[in-house]
């Protein structure tokens, strides 16, 4: 359709596409890194972001479909995997490559931690509960939401000291010990990750070797970004990279690992955004869209899924 055309041409500053399921936004994203080859680009210079691996393969093979046999293949990475090759890039470990700590060796770490710190370095009433895997999984959820509120410990603490709150006031001291052995090891979780590279864009060196490496930063189910990750997206466009987000605002799959509700308001926010809706379907029978129109107008969402009403 026309709307579909015009998100996939290029243009400058943020662009924000909506559209529902089967509306074709990965057929967008596909036609729109093409057409930035197309007007003298190459893929080499045009960021394409998935919220995952596998969704990640997916949308390469999109475009590898829509290009000519002369060009490469193109390069197809999360958020995620841009973060760390900007960290190894810009900021490179003195001793070795920084390198991911999956969710089950995240847990493992924070379990020796917990082990090797005496149990008076926590509120008596959490004690028993030092040595058990919830425990751990708990304090990692912390660790993720305090990175993806862009909060360090010295931050944590002052709330947690405003609130008079033990338990978070120990959680602070944890989490400065926690990222001490990280930076020692060279390895960083997820959420640390994106924080980093946050920072590193505030170096005008390293903002001016972006700028002059990419053309411009595509990414497809915006939805599933938590805060960080949208703050960081919203860095690049600040640096003058033109940004196209796609997603569905009515979707909530990744809110369980901090996926914002508000990720594409956020971004259609930003200064100079233009928003545009891709309404029609390409999935569904007529029969089934028809049903599913009325619910949709009952939802509401165009920018943000709705807030549950208190009973």
């Amino acid at each position: 359709g026309r709307s579909a055309v015009a998100a996939a041409t290029p243009a400058r500053g943020v662009t924000v596409v909506i559209g529902g399921p089967g509306t074709g936004k990965t057929a967008v994203l596909a036609a729109a890194a093409v057409r930035r080859v197309s007007s003298g680009s190459s893929l080499d210079r045009i960021v394409v972001l998935s919220h995952s691996r596998a969704a990640a393969q997916q949308v390469r093979r999109q475009i590898s479909r829509r290009l000519d046999r002369a060009q490469t293949s193109p390069q197809v990475t999360t958020i995620h995997g841009l973060s760390l090759g900007l960290l190894r890039r810009y900021w490179p470990h003195e001793s070795s490559p920084w390198r991911l700590l999956r969710a089950p060796e995240q847990e493992r770490r924070i379990r020796e931690l917990l082990e090797g710190m005496p149990p008076e370095a926590w509120p008596e009433e959490v004690r028993p509960a030092l040595g058990t895997r919830a425990f751990s999984r708990q304090l990692r959820e912390v660790l993720a939401r305090t990175r993806q509120l862009s909060m360090d410990p010295e931050v944590l603490a002052a709330h947690a000291s405003a609130a008079g709150d033990g338990l978070f006031s120990a959680t602070a001291r944890f989490v400065e010990e926690y990222l001490t052995v990280g930076d020692f090891s060279g390895t960083l979780d997820y959420a640390e990750l994106v924080y980093r590279s946050r920072l590193l864009l505030t170096e005008p060196g390293v903002a001016a070797g972006v700028t002059a490496a990419f053309d411009a930063v595509l990414v497809d189910d915006v939805q599933e970004a938590d805060p960080a990750q949208i703050g960081l997206l919203a860095d690049l466009a600040a640096l003058g990279l033109p940004l196209l987000a796609l997603g569905d605002p009515q979707q909530r799959i990744g809110g369980f690992r901090g996926a914002a509700p508000t990720a594409l308001a956020d971004l259609a926010a930003l200064p100079g955004a233009r928003v545009m809706t891709l309404e029609q379907g390409h999935r569904a029978s007529a029969a089934v869209a028809d049903s599913l129109g009325p619910l949709s107008e009952r939802i509401e969402a165009r920018m943000a899924p709705p807030s549950p009403e208190p009973p």
